[in-house]
């Protein structure tokens, strides 16, 4: 399942932490949910909530993380060039 949760997190300039307090799991939860693996639907209603978003807003069938999306359209989100051009 992929989803844009780690880029939208980053947008609003907030931490896995922080994400983790406003959803009210454990940063590890955060920090698996954004690697690809599937969030219980509790969580995944309320990391939606939390971004003022729908589920199928977030979560997406298909190949996991923002890295492979790229990998298939060609193109860099804003947030991982921004990234690559401070390594």
């Amino acid at each position: 399942m992929r989803n844009n949760i780690r880029e939208l997190r980053l947008e609003r300039g907030w931490t896995v932490i922080e994400l983790a307090q406003k959803v009210g799991v454990s940063r590890q939860a955060i920090h698996a949910v954004e690697r690809g693996s599937l969030a219980r639907l509790d969580v995944a209603f309320e990391l939606a909530r939390t971004f003022n978003l729908r589920i199928e807003d977030l979560f997406s069938p298909g190949e996991t993380g923002a890295k492979n999306a790229a990998r298939q359209t060609g193109k860099l989100s804003p947030v991982l060039r921004q990234r690559r051009r401070r390594r």
